[in-house]
């Protein structure tokens, strides 16, 4: 995985973690804003917003989910998003070795390596 790819799904915690609760259309709006969207467009394709949940649960065990009666997305288990201060995560992009970045790496990394060694091991 690239480390522009990662960054997407640092951006795309921040934004969740920073509103607590977002509908789509303004996870949306934020992505025609940010300097992470390089290609400039206007929207966020949803199978693109799907994939990176997906690999946001799979890669750092973050998993983002919608309330069906609101149509908001939240993380569902804030406990794995370390402890940090206001702004730590929406720096993430200026300082890199800020702590969310540090310890979301450290899950990452860990999360790779066990899936690695459970495709040898069985």
């Amino acid at each position: 995985m690239s480390a522009r790819q990662y960054n997407k799904y640092l951006w795309l915690l921040n934004v969740i973690h920073s509103a607590g609760r977002i509908t789509f259309k303004d996870i949306e709006e934020k992505w025609a804003r940010a300097s992470i969207n390089e290609q400039q467009e206007s929207r966020l394709p949803r199978s693109t917003f799907n994939a990176m949940k997906l690999q946001i649960e799979e890669l750092m065990g973050i998993i983002i989910v919608c309330d069906r009666s609101t149509n908001e997305y939240f993380i569902e288990n804030t406990d794995r998003l370390p402890a940090v201060d206001n702004g730590c995560l929406t720096h993430y992009a200026i300082a890199q070795q800020d702590t969310i970045c540090v310890k979301l790496l450290d899950i990452w990394v860990t999360n790779t390596v066990q899936n690695q060694v459970k495709k040898y091991v069985n």
